[in-house]
This record gives C-alpha cells, structure tokens and sequence, in this order.
C-alpha cells in the first residue's frame, strides 16, 4: 500500500526483439521476476522437516500400532495433562513469543534489522532446545502400550522472520486485540506462549474470540466460554461467533433460476455480543486509573493513549455496511504518532483492532464479515494472509473511519501438543505433512472413522464377488456376537478409503495412501467430517 507502479517503458523493442538473449528488456523482466519471486518466498512460512529415519520408523509404527476401540472417555476431554503438563515442568525454560527488540526513529534500517534478527536466532535456539528434549523418544515405545493420542512429532512452529515482524506491527498499531481461536479445539491455538505474551504486553485489550462455532454444538461452545472466563479470570474476554453465514437469493426467469450468494455477514446476536465486549474494553481504556483519580493534579493531566469518542451503538446497528479506506489510508498507515519502540506520542483520530491468531482460525472471514463484502481474500489453505491489511470499518456521517480493522497473517507459535494435532486443528498446510499415516492414526485415536467412513478392513483386498460373500459372513459373526470389534491400524484404514475411491499411484498401481490420506485429513480439518473436544 502506498507504493507507486513500475513505470511501462515509452519506446519498447520491437516483439521480435523483445526476447532475444541479452536484450535490456529482457534483462530488466528477468531481474524483476526474480525479485518478485524472492520477495514472495521470504514472506512464506517456513517449519522444520523430519529426517529419514524419523518418517521409516513413524511409518513402522502406522503399520503395526492397534488403534484404541472403544475410544477411552479420556480422550474425548481437552486438559491440561495432554496439553500444557511438560510446559508447566519446564519452569526453568517456558517457550516463549519473540519481543521486537528495542528500537527508535534514529535507528538505521540495518541496525533495527540486525538486532531482529539476532533477537529471532537466539530464540530459535532455546525454543528448538526445549521442544526436542520433550519428544526426544522413539516413537516405537509408545507402540504397543494401548492408550493413543500421544502424539510423537514434535510441534512445528513459525521461524520466518518476516512473519514474525508482520505480528510485531500489527501488535504497534492496534488498540484492541482480538485473538481468534476455533472453538473445536481452543487450546491449540491458545499456547502457553501466546496467552504469557498476551498477559504481560496486552492483556487489558486483548478480547478471546472463538470461531467456527457452527462446527460445533452449541452447548459445548458455551462450556468452552465458561472455561476460558474462569480460566483467565479477571483478564481475557470471551466472545462467541456464529457462522459467517451467506444469504442465498435466486436469480433468473422460469426455469432458469440460479442462486446467488451474498457477501459474508455475522449474525445478530454474535455482532452485538463482539460489540459489547469492544465497548467494555473500550471504556476500560479511556477511563483513568484509580491512582490517577485520587490526585487532582494528574486527573487534570491525564490523557488516554487510544481515541475516546467512538459511538460504538453506530457500529452496531450498522446494517449496510460500507468500506472506507483503500487508498485514501496511506497517509495513515505509517509513522502516525509512533514515536521510540512504536509507542505513540499522540493517539490517531481512531481505534485500531487488530486480529491475530494461528493459520486457519477465520481472521480474514470475520474481517470481511465485518465489514460485509470481500475485502481480503480468504482460503480453507493455512497461509493465505502474507501481510497484513488495515480497512476502516464504514459507517454512516461522523462515526465514518472511527475504527480501523488490521488483518495479520496467521503465525503458528510454538507449543508442545505435537505435530498430530496442528494437523488435527487445521494451522499446517496438508499439502506439505511428511508423515500422513502417523497423523491419521492420532485422527483416529479420537473418532472411529472406519464407522464414520464405513469402512471394512477385511473387505478392502477382494474383489467385487469376494467382499458380497465375506460381507454376508461378517454380518452373520456381528449378529451372532455384537461385541466383536476389528483391529484397526492407521495404514488399513487408508488402504480401506484408497480402495472405495480407486487412488492408485501413477507407475506401480499400487493403492495411493497418501492421496487418502490427503483427502481425508482435508476433512477433518475444513469440518466436513464434525468433531470437537469438550473442555476439562
């Protein structure tokens, strides 16, 4: 934002010219190609990688480790024992979130991105340390022990640098913190290192928003709330969003009739109670200490550090929305009374709310349900935010850029819940997890997908005329005797899917296990397969 096109050249070569070898025109495309593919590779998230030996004997483990059946209770309940138990031993060293290191004005670019760099090293390095001492076993000891859901890669978190100072600006800039969590698995996306980071920097602005909640009952997503609020008691509040549903309408004459999806909005009730909690905060911020009020002299003096006049009932019974800004907000992006490490020597005239949260949790979606129309784009792919964007939410007359929406891409922070359940909850890209089988067989620790999927192991190598005879058998055993299960391994239960969709490799024709397994992690995590944890 804010940066001028590249000027077209006047008096190009001709096109029979254009592409010869050592041209200026082509010269000039290829160095600015390559500079744009430079650019867009160092803003892409970047996790560590598992060695070979590391994938052989997860591999062995999915081939022979018996999934739990019947599921244990235990496993269905989200505590702090799967969670946060190493976190809290690990008292000595607790995984931490980078701070930007100290900076002012009169620092050279240089200078501030040496230290930044420096400061991200340092970290990686304690962070890798902790992390490999927790899952520095054998993932074959687990085998055989019976209980499941103990994940065995250790958690991939964030170490790009360029992600990390997207967060630090857009923490600078905002007000009002809103950190978005899906409600189907909260504790994932609410580290021990993000709530530390949030308690000691923002934590009288920071408002808990838990999305997707449509994915699950709505009794549990009320429980969660509860929790949270007793959790963080006197802290973080807690909001519950509903679906960012689509209004369908239907075009066309006759039989010609076509539907038509309006743009995302929020529903009532979510958009007054996310507007409630904005108020409260709001007011707490702009209203003095108690100390400031018990001296005359400073009460006189006090000033609040956000703007106090934002007429919030405005907001929230804005129903026809309006987007405000785009290029009319460059002025304003950059260098508005930020002053030595981006505190501000004179609030902006607006509030700034800034989303931040782990891939994948439904920031740019409540965002564009906001401001209702498609602003910012939005995937079900973990990533698509490379940086992030300010837009003021419209309104009507006076209250029009009171209040500034900032847009972060999603950073993965470290935890120690394991590889599995990142995949599980959805903030790592599918396409690019090394070990299918082993996160498949944590998915199935949880749910009994062979029964969701109806699957049959006995009846995933036969033909067509086998699997009616064995499957008239089969049924006459479970008739006879309904407590017999099947044992269950990771791995058949891919060979099971890969043979109902026939997903063979290209060359051997044998049963492709990754794309199953692909697919059916896909599932989970965009919700077309529904699950949730309940909460301690």
């Amino acid at each position: 934002m804010g940066k001028s096109k590249p000027k077209k050249d006047p008096n190009p070569p001709p096109p029979s010219k254009r592409n010869s070898p050592g041209s200026a025109w082509t010269t000039t495309t290829n160095a600015s190609k390559n500079r744009r593919i430079k650019r867009s590779r160092g803003e892409e998230s970047n996790f560590s990688k598992l060695e070979v030996d590391q994938l052989e004997r997860l591999l062995l483990v999915s081939h022979r480790r018996i999934l739990p059946r019947p599921i244990p209770s235990r496993l269905t309940v989200l505590t702090y024992a799967r969670i946060w138990v190493k976190e809290e031993e690990e008292k000595e060293e607790p995984l931490k979130v980078p701070k930007r290191p100290r900076w002012n004005t009169l620092m050279e670019k240089k200078t501030v991105d040496a230290n930044e760099s420096q400061v991200l090293f340092n970290w990686l390095k304690s962070t890798d340390s902790i992390i490999q001492r927790h899952f520095d076993r054998d993932p074959t000891e687990e085998e055989g022990r019976g209980g499941g859901g103990i994940p065995s890669i250790p958690s991939l978190f964030e170490r790009n640098l360029e992600v990390f100072r997207q967060l630090w600006r857009v923490m600078e800039r905002s007000d009002i913190l809103l950190v978005l969590a899906d409600c189907r698995f909260p504790l994932l996306h609410l580290p021990n290192s993000l709530t530390d980071f949030l308690s000691n920097h923002a934590r009288s602005r920071t408002i808990l928003v838990l999305t997707k909640c449509d994915l699950v009952p709505p009794s549990i997503s009320e429980r969660w709330k509860r929790w949270l609020e007793s959790h963080f008691r006197g802290g973080f509040k807690v909001v519950v969003t509903q679906s960012y549903r689509r209004l369908e309408g239907l075009e066309g004459q006759g039989g010609s009739k076509r539907t038509r999806l309006s743009p995302p909005t929020l529903s009532q009730e979510s958009r007054r109670e996310l507007f409630k909690a904005l108020r409260e905060v709001h007011g707490e911020m702009i209203t003095p200490p108690k100390w400031i009020l018990e001296d005359e002299e400073r009460r006189k003096r006090w000033r609040p550090r956000c703007f106090d006049r934002v007429d919030w009932d405005a907001f929230e019974a804005d129903g026809e929305r309006q987007v405000y800004g785009g290029e009319k907000q460059t002025h304003l992006e950059e260098g508005v009374g930020v002053g030595s490490e981006g505190k501000r020597d004179s609030p902006p005239p607006f509030i700034t709310l800034g989303l931040i949260g782990q891939p994948n949790v439904g920031k740019s979606s409540l965002l564009n349900a906001l401001m209702g129309s498609k602003v910012v784009r939005s995937s079900k792919t973990p990533g698509k935010t490379k940086h992030f964007q300010t837009h003021f939410l419209g309104g009507q007359g006076d209250v029009r850029s009171q209040v500034r929406l900032c847009d972060s891409p999603g950073l993965v922070f470290p935890s120690l819940v394991g590889m599995e359940a990142q995949v599980m909850g959805g903030i790592l890209p599918i396409s690019q997890v090394q070990s299918i089988p082993t996160c498949v067989g944590y998915v199935a620790d949880h749910m009994r997908l062979e029964r969701i999927l109806e699957l049959e192991p006995f009846l995933a190598e036969m033909e067509v005329e086998e699997r009616e005879v064995v499957g008239k058998r089969l049924d006459s055993m479970r008739s006879r005797n309904p407590k017999s299960q099947q044992r269950w391994t990771s791995t058949k239960i891919l060979e099971a899917l890969a043979r109902r969709y026939n997903y063979r490799t290209a060359k051997a024709a044998r049963w492709d296990l990754n794309r199953a397994g692909n697919s059916l992690l896909r599932a989970v995590a965009e919700g077309r397969i529904r699950w949730a944890f309940r909460p301690p």
